[in-house]
């Protein structure tokens, strides 16, 4: 979820193409994440902090998608994807 998040920024940031695939290496996604941490004045937060809050967000939000439409954990993750997407 932390890396479709910080893609996501890039999109509205760049006004890119969303695309769900890997970054190319770890430098250019740490470089966008950190840009995203500066953007969004998360310098307080350590890269650690800011990761497991994204992640355990993305959970949750999960866990209420399974729970209200009544599906299952990978249809779940995939209207979690086009939610994203669609912001």
């Amino acid at each position: 979820f932390t890396g479709k998040t910080v893609l996501k920024f890039r999109v509205q940031k760049n006004k890119t193409k969303l695309s769900f695939a890997p970054p190319e290496t770890y430098q250019k996604f740490y470089d966008l994440f950190l840009e995203f941490k500066e953007d969004f004045n998360l310098a307080e937060y350590t890269n650690y902090q800011l990761d497991k809050y994204l992640w355990q967000y993305g959970k949750n939000v999960i866990g209420e998608i399974v729970s209200n439409e009544g599906v299952k954990l990978n249809k779940a993750k995939s209207i979690l994807k086009k939610r994203i997407a669609s912001c």
